[in-house]
């Protein structure tokens, strides 16, 4: 009955409902944990679903305790809830029970990322212009038609063409979402949960010492990605996405720095991003 209001979510007559029930759930050790982490990788599929559907319902309070964080920014409770929940169990599929780190501290940087991104995504539909909303959604489904055809994320040149519009306008259009100029919802690998370049970099909220070492976790599998590259392309990348520090740079900033056009910095920041993707995907990283 839990997971199935896990999965749907919970109307308003249901909330509290639904907030008391998993308040009578009792967390997991570590070693709890570790023993599920075993199942979920080596049980046959029956214990494998319930050693995940176990581990999902002994966190549902972290994601209510994450949630309440972020009431007032938008969207209702239980919408965070559920989004939460969301983030959770992509957290379950990811986790290497075999590093020794608490589950808790892993999820908690899921969870958030998933809430915050719902937050984000809510604040420009409000935002933006009908002819604008109206374009992005021309944009999505050519997108996911493409995605579909051809098994990968298409370029901007691709994306013009399956949406009938030119480069400019999917500028324009990602610009006006918020896309740019810094590009930091670019993902490391096509998969789409994947941890965006955004994710990884410094912000000004003050993350809990869970959250730090969640987000440390993925930055170090960023960054040793990223010191694969070749040198310039290695550069370019860190200097747009603030990797380093934080702040990320403008392609015409970048371009000062190397001394060359922001068009050719483009053209370097495309095809290392491909190439990481291409990392992402033999290593199995995201």
């Amino acid at each position: 009955m839990i997971m199935q209001r896990t999965l749907n979510r919970p109307t308003t007559d249901s909330a509290d409902d639904y907030l008391h029930e998993i308040g009578n759930i009792p967390l997991l050790t570590m070693e709890d944990e570790r023993y599920l982490g075993d199942k979920i990788k080596n049980g046959n599929p029956v214990e494998a679903e319930q050693a995940t559907r176990k581990l999902i319902v002994s966190n549902l309070r972290l994601v209510v305790s994450i949630a309440r964080k972020y009431a007032g920014h938008g969207l209702p409770l239980m919408d965070l809830i559920q989004e939460g929940n969301l983030g959770l169990m992509r957290a379950v599929v990811k986790f290497d029970f075999e590093r020794g780190f608490k589950f808790s501290t892993y999820a908690t940087w899921w969870i958030r990322q998933r809430i915050t991104r719902a937050i984000n995504d809510q604040c420009r539909i409000v935002r933006l212009p009908v002819c604008a909303l109206q374009g992005l959604a021309r944009l999505h489904r050519a997108s996911q038609g493409f995605l579909q055809e051809h098994g990968r994320a298409p370029s901007r040149d691709e994306l013009a063409l399956a949406a009938c519009t030119t480069v400019e306008k999917v500028d324009e259009l990602l610009e006006a979402e918020g896309r740019e100029p810094m590009l930091l919802e670019t993902r490391i690998s096509d998969d789409p949960e994947a941890a965006e370049l955004a994710d990884l970099v410094a912000d000004t909220t003050q993350p809990s010492s869970e959250e730090k070492a969640a987000r440390a976790i993925l930055r170090d599998q960023i960054l040793a990605a990223v010191d694969a590259l070749p040198g310039r392309e290695r550069e370019v990348i860190i200097l747009r996405f603030g990797l380093h520090d934080g702040r990320p740079r403008s392609r015409h900033e970048v371009g000062k720095s190397f001394g060359i056009s922001k068009t050719r910095i483009l053209q370097i920041e495309r095809s290392a991003l491909q190439e990481l993707r291409q990392q992402a995907e033999t290593v199995g990283w995201f």
